[in-house]
């Protein structure tokens, strides 16, 4: 009878714990609203983020798109963000994540950021620590870049900026997807690894677009429901 006792007060609290909070934004327009623990989140548009916390812990699921993150200190509570391929842990610190289709990007705006790759379904590297104004791009088990910016530039998603760095093609395309309800497509998929720096307009899709295929000797096509970075004819391209 005790054993039965209490197997069923154990199935009563899984049962009654609360399910993670989702949190999401529709495309074209950011979020931005506080958190339980008085830490600050912004969303980017077309994002979602899943929150779990407990009195032990408080862990964010980052399921698409981008936030942002001004994290309130409590050293009894690990603030944790997750993405495929990394765990991100706050260290008093402002930060943002873009989860992306193959990658992952960390900015650290302020204070540190401890940040462990994914090593196996289940486990992590041990973890390195990011200061204040640097980013990395974290692919499946590797760092696939890294680099300084000027938090007090304002060019980044929160400004309505696309603030490239060496950044490929398909990524460029993912952001600025998450601004048009139209599918922004490449003619050939073997664009997508090609390289470029700038600045872009976010709120504008279709011009930074535009511009951003042009550095390619690529022109803006409107076809149904898409927008399709298609090649310039040679005549063109003369």
């Amino acid at each position: 009878g005790l054993v039965a006792a209490g197997l069923g007060a154990h199935w009563l609290v899984r049962r009654e714990a609360p399910a993670p909070r989702l949190i999401a934004s529709a495309t074209g327009q950011r979020r931005s609203l506080a958190l339980p623990d008085g830490s600050q989140l912004i969303l980017d548009a077309a994002s979602r983020v899943a929150l779990d916390f407990t009195p032990e812990r408080r862990t964010v699921h980052l399921e698409r798109g981008a936030a942002h993150f001004d994290v309130a200190h409590d050293p009894a509570r690990p603030f944790e963000v997750f993405t495929p391929q990394a765990r991100m842990e706050a260290l008093g610190t402002r930060f943002s994540v873009d989860r992306l289709s193959r990658a992952s990007e960390l900015r650290v705006y302020q204070g540190r950021v401890a940040l462990a790759l994914r090593d196996g379904p289940a486990g992590f590297a041990a973890p390195r620590t990011l200061p204040a104004r640097e980013w990395v791009l974290i692919g499946d088990r590797a760092l696939l870049g890294r680099g300084r910016f000027d938090p007090a530039s304002g060019a980044d998603w929160q400004n309505d900026w696309l603030d490239a760095q060496a950044m490929p093609l398909g990524q460029a395309l993912e952001r600025l997807g998450r601004y048009t309800p139209l599918a922004l497509q490449l003619a050939d998929p073997a664009d997508a690894a090609r390289t470029f720096s700038g600045r872009f307009r976010l709120d504008h899709p279709e011009r930074s677009l535009a511009l951003i295929g042009a550095l390619f000797a690529l022109r803006l096509e409107h076809r149904t429901n898409a927008l399709v970075l298609v090649p310039e004819a040679p005549a063109a391209r003369a």
